[in-house]
């Protein structure tokens, strides 16, 4: 029983270092990246989704910003003809990235499920947030032009939007 105990420790201690966040069932699982990963550049995305995201972001963030975070909001909007109908995350992932290559992932969140409904022309509107640490080194980014994208999973369907613009002061 110790050995567990000592082993839950260590994967709680590690969480924030390693990205890794608390499951719905209280594992310990790695973000959903979809494939995003640090230091390569972000991946083709298919653009002819039923759904689409609109951000409110922030155009600028100073790089000493107290906790490393910017926040934000994403507007999913279903652009077809039909109801669209299912689970979610509870936020968009938003990765920053510098001339196409990803510098920064998403912060670790817990991850909550929630349930999609939109009909035809429908939106709805979830809470961001992404980070200014480098993914490399856990360092502030450096100040300058960055991209941010989104994705965010619907069931089996992720959606990915971007990239906009960010600068980092």
């Amino acid at each position: 029983m110790r050995r567990i105990a000592t082993i839950a420790w260590a994967l709680i201690a590690l969480t924030p270092a390693c990205g890794l966040r608390s499951g719905d069932d209280g594992g310990v699982t790695a973000p959903s990246t979809g494939g995003v990963r640090c230091g390569e550049p972000i991946p083709l995305r298919p653009t002819d989704l039923p759904l689409s995201m609109t951000p409110d972001l922030p155009a600028s963030v100073p790089a000493a910003s107290a906790d490393g975070l910017f926040r934000g909001r994403v507007t999913v909007t279903n652009r077809s003809a039909a109801p669209v109908r299912g689970t979610t995350a509870s936020t968009p992932d938003l990765f920053v990235t510098r001339a196409g290559i990803v510098v920064a992932l998403p912060p670790p969140k817990i991850t909550l499920a929630r349930t999609l409904d939109l009909a035809p022309g429908a939106s709805e509107t979830y809470a961001a947030a992404g980070s200014v640490a480098a993914c490399s080194n856990g360092e502030r980014l450096a100040a300058g032009r960055y991209e941010i994208h989104a994705e965010f999973p619907v069931d089996s369907l992720t959606v990915f939007a971007g990239p906009w613009p960010l600068d980092i002061t």
